[in-house]
């Protein structure tokens, strides 16, 4: 990515190669690899970051989230509030967990 005036705005909260030209940054990752449950269009997981991401990028937005197209949907805090319910109320001597089926 090259911005053309390096004095005007902020990048944040993104990910980006390290030899981009940027203006300032704040929270950016560098050089990590987003992987996504689909690349089809046509897919329902198309462009949603896949379980096996980094967790810089999982977890790299202000409040926590996923950096990108899908931070609203709050999959990372859902599943967080999930897991902890969940061992909240599973008896004693019992294991506990989330399958996910993308």
């Amino acid at each position: 990515m090259t911005v053309e005036d390096r004095f005007e705005g902020c990048v944040r909260y993104s990910r980006a190669v390290t030899d981009s030209v940027l203006p300032r940054i704040h929270r950016v990752v560098f050089d990590l690899e987003a992987n996504f449950v689909s690349a089809d269009r046509h897919a329902a997981g198309h462009a949603r970051l896949a379980e096996n991401t980094e967790p810089a990028i999982l977890g790299g937005a202000e409040d926590g989230g996923e950096i990108g197209a899908f931070h609203d949907v709050r999959l990372a805090q859902l599943y967080a509030a999930l897991l902890r319910r969940l061992m909240e109320f599973t008896p004693a001597g019992l294991a506990t967990g989330l399958l996910r089926q993308d």
